[in-house]
């Protein structure tokens, strides 16, 4: 009502005790608000946490494997179904509304950060600030002349550059190209990338698109993190 019209909703699958009818129950909700973007990610029993407590001592149960495949599969047709568009592993949106921020850095697109704890890419090097605002202000305040020491970074090798261009094209729904990956990191690193991806290929888990990009079936979806490691160098 008040004008904003990019909105986006999170949603999480796999819950302790999480059934099909009430998962479909919180997907036809989140629809019927009409939001134009969902991201939905799959619950993480982290150490230290009292959730996970509540697991070890059988007070909750984890979602089976097949559970979770079978959870995912819901997700991904009923918002399909009701017209969003999968566009990246955790993230459905209608037409138009994709995330422009997290797709820079899917797409690897040069970003600066400003302000302590802020990360920066250029393409090749990656810096982040240190995480200490008091600091950060007498530097810059009191001692500009050591700006430097706000921050740290780290140049990424040709090996690295590779395999984080796999990890984030692969999780969108446009795909790793041959063609960019020999432009952009050799010969050999594409004949690296054809040859572990027939193998996923060969059991329907890559498809090739019509203009020649890999991309993860639904099958390849849910295991997406193993395939990605396979094709890395």
């Amino acid at each position: 009502d008040s004008g904003l019209t990019e909105i986006s909703i999170d949603l999480m699958y796999g819950l302790p005790n999480a059934t099909p009818e009430g998962w479909q129950r919180d997907l036809d909700t989140a629809i019927g608000l009409g939001v134009p973007h969902l991201s939905a990610y799959h619950l993480s029993y982290e150490e230290g946490t009292p959730l996970t407590r509540m697991l070890r001592r059988g007070e909750v149960r984890e979602a089976s494997e097949d559970e979770s495949v079978s959870f995912f599969s819901q997700l991904r047709h009923t918002l399909i179904g009701t017209g969003y568009r999968h566009y990246e592993i955790s993230n459905f949106a209608l037409a138009g509304h994709e995330a422009v921020h997290n797709s820079s850095y899917w797409n690897g697109t040069p970003y600066l950060g400003l302000g302590p704890g802020a990360h920066s890419f250029d393409g090749k090097r990656r810096c982040w600030n240190r995480p200490d605002l008091p600091r950060y202000m007498n530097v810059l305040l009191c001692d500009p002349q050591h700006v430097n020491s706000l921050s740290k970074g780290e140049t990424l090798s040709d090996t690295e550059r590779y395999n984080e261009y796999v990890m984030t094209r692969l999780r969108t729904a446009l795909g790793a190209s041959i063609d960019e990956i020999g432009r952009t990191f050799g010969e050999a690193a594409a004949q690296h990338f054809l040859a572990r991806a027939k193998t996923y290929e060969n059991s329907h888990r890559l498809r090739v698109t019509a203009d020649g990009r890999w991309v993860l079936t639904e099958e390849g979806i849910f295991v997406s993190d193993g395939i990605i490691a396979d094709l890395f160098l």
